[in-house]
């Protein structure tokens, strides 16, 4: 009998500092997988089905790794793409993108078949896989899961209205834009009256900033003297295109911005007034993409859609992010999406189980909070509601240019923290502006936020999730709540906002093996371990230190397999670029204090090291990193900041798996 491995872990204990350092420019050439993209992007619960992985250096692999054990995968065929020395505009494109990146070294692509297999207590979403092979680890995908029937593309052409395939609703559909340019058509009957949800989920490479991705149209057929090879677009509800991502590979190493990964999340809704056959397209804003997967989901429309447009709506993990923490919307890393998480009784509490500090004298964080509702008219001092601290503001704009207002009571120096959540809109659809008022009706604290970006000369201006105040006197407040312009308003544009005193805390936190920075991104260098005996690797820890928390941190690193350890190193190079983040501000402007809207980020570097006693692996492992804060003589509960995939090789860089095979190959 194997014996198992003895778990082991590490513990460090430090107070988190300012960290000085250069920037991380230089990249080693990879040697491990690198999967570039998949084809279908996913299929049907309990139905076999096969996908195509294109990528580097996938000579070799045989294992199909997802992180859960409720999918299975197996290699059937691996084989190299042979260029067929076109030189189409994409490509030039490409390669432009490419370098630009420091990504433009020329290597073969390789395509690896593999079959997929689930059961019926596999959950629907996003499941992450990743291929390994005798040079190990890859890169993570994601393959999509759904609950019913999926149909393919057709071979036959579909670009032309006249040519639009024919799909039954409701309908999951995966396809390909194969052409710069191409535009897939589908037609569907529909009755009078109904309404439909339209979804897109899209796997293409950006490439370049600011090139958008997937387009959809909807229209009814149309004949002219033309003929009848023509659709009227209808007149829609809503943007066709939204920059609401969805999470293709595991979030806790998501760190890109406007770049290569971020997708298109188009969600349609549409009621239509007359029975008959309709038709939508699929295509990529502008054209710019070729050779890509899509896959497409029409069906009846549902509360639970409308509220939840972001990525709970179609493409969402299968499994539960352990270190998701999305605390802010226009944090240092632009996350997207903040703005639906929910805001619930429990928020003291939860808040509580991220800090050392121990609740206020009598105070129940698990106690329902008062809320109160808007009654209009509500859009004066004199009529402004009473808002019991802490307490919910809940309410809707319901007219063009509707403000709501709610009065509360503060003591001098009492710190408070206002948190706002939309459930069925979010910016930039829904941009609410928040305002606190003193009894004179001058501002004095707002969720809107000015910095620097570009070259360090353009300003910004964002809304903010949170927004913190300390108030200096003693009495009567408002707070005011509009949207940013005053031509929106209706059913969909509803509130919840929180105020609350300031609770010190742990909150993002992110563990980094290392990037580098291209303009004003920030690219991960490489989202799991490979590791040779007796090779080490850096890996920072950022926390950002919310609402005034001034403590040190526990760090833990659990799953270490023996012949590893972990020990504190000076700052790695890349450290400053992660506590900054991609902000630029001219040095001395502060138009906004950045403590009412950022937190302190700092960052502390641990030295992950094998001996030559460690043995190769065939299958990976996840190294846990956690996290404890500290205040005083208090420790707080762990918190999960990070998995990360381990892979171990030999001396010459071979996997145990990887190894065996070959010397079987090689026997008589």
């Amino acid at each position: 009998m194997r014996r198992k491995p003895r778990p082991t872990w590490a513990v460090f204990c430090f107070a988190l500092w300012g960290l000085q350092g250069v920037h991380a420019n230089d990249k080693p050439q990879p040697t491990d997988p690198e999967l570039r993209s998949h084809h279908p992007l996913g299929g049907s619960i309990g139905t076999p089905f096969e996908i195509r992985v294109r990528g580097k250096r996938l000579q070799g692999v045989r294992t199909v790794w997802f992180e859960r054990e409720d999918v299975r995968a197996r290699v059937l065929t691996v084989e190299e793409i042979k260029d067929s020395g076109e030189q189409e505009g994409d490509e030039y494109y490409r390669k432009r993108a490419l370098a630009l990146l420091g990504q433009d070294q020329e290597e073969p692509e390789f395509l690896a078949v593999l079959e997929i297999r689930t059961s019926s207590e596999t959950p629907t979403g996003l499941h992450h896989f990743r291929l390994a092979g005798p040079t190990g680890l890859s890169n993570s995908l994601s393959l999509h899961l759904v609950d019913q029937a999926v149909q393919n593309e057709g071979e036959s052409p579909h670009h032309r209205p006249s040519q639009a395939q024919e799909i039954s609703l409701p309908a999951v559909v995966n396809g390909t834009i194969e052409e710069k340019g191409e535009l897939d058509y589908y037609s569907f009957e529909v009755e009078a009256g109904e309404t439909l949800a339209f979804q897109v989920l899209s796997g293409f490479d950006l490439g370049v900033n600011y090139w958008a991705q997937t387009e959809i149209r909807l229209y009814e057929p149309h004949e002219s003297w033309f003929g009848s090879d023509r659709a009227r677009p209808l007149v829609l509800k809503g943007p066709r295109l939204s920059w609401e991502p969805i999470r293709p590979r595991s979030s806790w190493f998501d760190r890109r911005d406007f770049v290569t990964q971020f997708v298109l999340y188009p969600l349609l809704e549409h009621r239509f007034e007359k029975a008959g056959r309709y038709l939508i397209s699929v295509g990529t804003y502008l054209g710019r993409s070729s050779d890509n997967s899509y896959q497409l989901r029409i069906e009846p429309a549902r509360d639970e859609i409308v509220s939840r447009r972001s990525i709970g709506a179609f493409g969402q993990p299968a499994h539960a992010d352990p270190a998701d923490w999305l605390e802010r919307d226009s944090s240092t890393l632009r996350q997207f999406g903040s703005f639906y998480r929910r805001l619930g009784d429990d928020r003291l509490a939860e808040l509580r189980t991220r800090s050392a500090a121990a609740s206020a004298a009598g105070a129940d964080d698990s106690s329902p909070m008062a809320s109160v509702r808007e009654r209009e008219p509500n859009d004066s001092t004199e009529v402004a509601q009473e808002l019991t601290l802490p307490g919910f503001a809940e309410g809707r704009i319901d007219s063009p240019g509707d403000v709501d207002r709610y009065r509360f009571r503060v003591a001098a120096g009492q710190a408070l923290a206002v948190e706002i959540e939309t459930p069925r809109l979010a910016p930039p659809h829904f941009s609410p502006w928040l305002k606190v008022l003193d009894a004179e009706g001058e501002v004095v604290a707002q969720n809107i936020y000015r910095e620097y970006g570009g070259n360090g000369i353009d300003p910004n201006k964002t809304i903010e999730r949170k927004t913190l105040h300390t108030f200096e006197e003693e009495g009567d407040y408002w707070l005011l709540v509009r949207d940013l312009t005053d031509h929106a308003w209706g059913e969909d544009f509803q509130y919840r906002v929180l105020v609350r005193p300031q609770v010190p805390h742990l909150g993002r936190m992110e563990v980094s093996l290392g990037v580098f920075s291209v303009s004003s991104q920030l690219i991960e260098m490489t989202d799991r371990l490979n590791l040779k005996p007796g090779e080490s690797r850096s890996l920072t820890l950022v926390a950002d230190l919310e609402e005034g928390f001034d403590g040190g941190v526990l760090v833990e690193v659990d799953g270490l397999p023996e012949g590893m350890r972990v020990q504190a190193a000076t700052p790695a190079s890349w450290s400053p670029l992660l506590v900054q983040g991609i902000q630029y501000r001219p040095p001395g402007e502060h138009i906004v204090d950045p403590k009412s809207h950022r937190p302190r980020r700092q960052a502390v570097t641990l030295l992950l090291q094998t001996d030559g006693s460690i043995r190769p692996t065939s299958q990976p492992r996840f190294l846990t990193v956690r996290a404890r804060p500290m205040a005083g003589n208090r420790t707080g509960s762990p918190i999960t900041a990070a998995r990360i995939p381990l892979l171990i090789l030999d001396s010459a860089g071979i996997t145990a798996d990887g190894r065996a095979r070959k010397e079987v190959a090689l026997a008589p």
